[in-house]
């Protein structure tokens, strides 16, 4: 067969696909003031109608919130009448008025204790109703974002660290239930501690109360500020925590690299620099709250000071001294419930931040479709066809330049060449783990662009040469995501053809055994035995082998090769093998072998036909010869 010519890929403008540009801005905030406030309502919007799955809770809970407000409001007018009616005159205790009257002194006592049993057992069915409301909320967005994260393409998550995916999951999940349960909760309570004191006030003195709300208005809209220019520092800080989180996670997850390299203290300097970064993000919001904190408590004492000297100089009467007692109390409540509001409106606009990033993840579509799609109704055969396919990874050159493959139903197609030339590349479009940017990839004979994902990686099934494993058993590592009606006997045949027997009868709990985080209680031949019946017990027509016995000695290797051979020719249909190898001893029996350099097919045919003609096969075979004989050459 002849050599292909490679099809030239467009220029990448700075390095990048518009992919990649599309990933860069994915969780970015950065738009114009419309469009945040745009952005900011549909968070809230979204919050919203989560927690209306619970909307039984959320309606008791704003019953309670609007009853406990109420009745703690009452509370400072029955203690003013009490404390105006003994500082003037005891004897009025018994006076007129009836049992609730607060004129008298046991209408005032009467009103304070119901106000305060009654106000605190609705708030604690709020507190009870709001603690269920935000942990199921946690629960189902966290669910929600999962799945959604899950549907991602496989080139998202090239961009996109498992660290910023796992701070989206925990940290902003919990920040964004938390602002509308704890956050918004307060907001409201405040909000009806504010109007109803209002009214009493303007009962009491409306000149005065107008010109105390128009203070008190105008620091609401400092607060305002302050909370604007927090919020954003908290984007700054969710930001660097997701950052932080993501340089932990990979230095603990490739322990034993970091280890063997020596660079447990370059990994610590990285992340002190990362948690450095994080401090100083949250020192320069605390600096804000450290001269917020005493501006308010000077603004608040100044305006119950000015309050003070207008009642020195208007009050004359035991009635008057009453009226002004209960005016000033809830002066001071206005105050509260105002920095009650702003200090936890602030804290819910911080978390609209986090809030954006989740749901932008959430409503983002995959640019692979990985589910949905034809399922062909005819028995598969595994006819694999790649037609003039071209890739190229964001931010690289091109992988794949106008490579045209056949594997025929029950064929044996190696694919072999230097490291990088993009053999691993074609098993992953096989898998659709990715799309050609150029030509199709056919499955008996359909794009599998049009095929459900599922149904393809039902005829496919890979073995890669660093298998992951989950922290599993042996047993359910195999298993994992299989069909649950295989009769047992699938399962030995299994681990029989994988050369797994001997393996597992010196494990502790043998098939029971838990094979660890990533597998890591294995050795790098074992989880590959474990890998290839893992792919076998799917039953595929098609197996895609990526190096997946270059951890195995020789003799194992040539072992675990008959069997997959003897049981690929005996299923029925039989089944067919498409193979990266650097051994190519271990391609001897394929039926064609493709031979790759610089992203194109170069050379084509047999092993006899490669091995007679010139060309790069050959020197490849010539250079793996001359290693083996310098290694096997007695040492002088």
């Amino acid at each position: 067969m002849a050599p292909q010519n490679g099809r030239e890929l467009k220029p990448v403008a700075n390095g990048k696909d518009v992919e990649a540009d599309e990933e860069e801005d994915l969780l970015s905030t950065d738009a114009t003031e419309t469009d945040k406030n745009k952005r900011k309502s549909k968070v809230v919007q979204r919050l919203f109608s989560f927690a209306a799955e619970d909307k039984t809770l959320v309606i008791v809970g704003a019953v309670c919130i609007l009853v406990s407000s109420a009745l703690d409001t009452a509370i400072p007018n029955y203690s003013a009448r009490a404390l105006a009616i003994v500082v003037s005159d005891s004897s009025a205790s018994g006076g007129n008025g009836g049992l609730w009257s607060p004129a008298t002194f046991s209408g005032a006592i009467n009103g304070l204790l119901f106000c305060t049993f009654v106000g605190a057992a609705t708030a604690a069915a709020r507190v009870w109703c709001t603690a269920l409301v935000e942990v199921r909320l946690i629960a189902r967005v966290q669910e929600r974002l999962f799945a959604a994260i899950m549907k991602q393409e496989t080139a998202f998550f090239d961009n996109v660290s498992s660290g910023e995916l796992a701070s989206r999951l925990t940290s902003d999940t919990s920040v964004l239930a938390v602002s509308l349960t704890t956050n918004f909760n307060l907001i409201l309570q405040n909000g009806v501690n504010l109007l109803t004191s209002l009214v009493v006030m303007f009962s009491v003195s409306w000149r005065l109360t107008s010109w105390f709300s128009v203070a008190s208005v105008l620091f609401f809209l400092l607060s305002k500020k302050v909370g604007s220019l927090t919020r954003k520092m908290q984007k700054d800080i969710q930001d660097a925590t997701s950052i932080a989180n993501g340089g932990a996670t990979q230095a603990i997850g490739l322990l034993r690299t970091v280890r063997s390299l020596g660079a447990e203290e370059l990994e610590t300097q990285k992340y002190a620099k990362q948690v450095a970064d994080l401090r100083v993000q949250q020192e320069r919001i605390k600096a804000v709250w450290a001269a917020y904190v005493p501006a308010v408590s000077i603004l608040n004492n100044g305006l119950l000071a000015l309050v003070l000297v207008f009642g020195h100089a208007t009050v004359r009467t035991p009635h008057q001294a009453a009226g002004f007692a209960v005016f000033f109390l809830y002066c001071n409540r206005i105050q509260n419930a105002m920095g009650g509001i702003s200090a936890n409106w602030a804290s819910f606009l911080g978390a609209i931040g986090a809030g954006d990033a989740v749901f932008t993840l959430m409503d983002r579509e995959p640019k692979t479709r990985t589910s949905g799609g034809v399922i062909p109704a005819v028995q598969p055969i595994g006819a694999l066809t790649f037609q003039d396919v071209t890739y190229q990874f964001a931010g690289r050159g091109p992988v794949l330049r106008g490579v045209t493959i056949n594997v025929p139903p029950a064929g044996r197609v190696a694919l072999v060449g230097k490291s990088g030339c993009g053999k691993s590349t074609i098993l992953s479009l096989a898998l659709r783990l990715y799309d050609p940017l150029g030509g199709r990839v056919l499955l008996d004979g359909a794009d599998i662009s049009t095929l459900d994902p599922k149904f393809i990686r039902s005829v496919l099934s890979a073995v890669t040469q660093e298998p992951p494993l989950f922290a599993l058993s042996v047993k359910d590592n195999i298993m994992y995501n299989a069909k649950a009606d295989q009769p047992a006997s699938n399962l030995q045949e299994a681990v029989g053809i994988a050369q797994l027997d001997s393996v597992i009868a010196n494990l502790p709990q043998g098939l029971d055994t838990l094979v660890g985080e990533r597998g890591v209680r294995l050795s790098g031949g074992q989880k590959q035995r474990v890998a290839i019946a893992r792919a076998i017990y799917r039953r595929p027509t098609l197996l895609l082998l990526d190096e997946a016995t270059s951890a195995l000695d020789s003799a194992s290797e040539a072992a675990v090769q008959e069997a997959l051979e003897t049981h690929l020719q005996q299923r029925a249909p039989p089944g067919g093998m498409l193979l990266v190898a650097h051994r190519l001893s271990t391609v001897r029996n394929a039926h064609a072998i493709f031979v790759l350099k610089d992203g194109v097919v170069a050379d084509s045919g047999t092993y006899d036909e490669l091995v007679a003609r010139p060309g790069p096969f050959r020197t490849l075979v010539a250079q793996q010869l001359a290693s083996q004989a310098e290694e096997e050459a007695p040492a002088t």
